[in-house]
């Protein structure tokens, strides 16, 4: 009888491993500012997000959907993500998302009607047009 209590224990500890280990925690949460995008691995550091060539920092870190670190190598192609541009306008986190993630509305590239596209992220500002001096006759 001393080894019902033991056993229902251990059955307990394995019933919530066993349940803990389905639902991946996000240990990095993903930033509100984040965008979301569909995101294609081409070449060493460089990605395609939603159709356009970018590049990634140096030390980027890309997070699979069970909260491990992966290699831009083994990113799968068209993976629904969501990214954060650092100052020099390269990708520096990727969170490859869930499906539940994925339900939940956020900016950026117009995937699940959110947001702010690439192109008005990275938009230059038109240049003032020259101003030329009278000339004098």
């Amino acid at each position: 009888m001393t080894r019902l209590p033991a056993l229902l224990a251990l059955l307990a500890a394995l019933l919530c491993g066993a349940a803990w280990s389905q639902t991946p925690n996000r240990t990095v949460a993903i930033p509100d500012t984040a965008l979301r995008g569909v995101m294609t691995h081409v070449s060493q550091n460089i990605v395609s997000v939603n159709g356009q060539t970018m590049q990634l920092s140096p030390g980027a870190r890309i997070w699979n959907r069970d909260n491990l670190t992966i290699t831009p190598t083994m990113l799968p192609r068209e993976s629904l993500v969501d990214y954060v541009v650092d100052g020099n306008k390269q990708i520096f986190r990727v969170w490859i998302l869930t499906p539940a993630e994925a339900a939940i509305a956020r900016k950026g590239g117009g995937y699940g009607e959110v947001g702010t596209s690439i192109e008005r992220l990275f938009a230059t500002p038109p240049a003032a047009a020259p101003t030329q001096a009278p000339v004098k006759k």
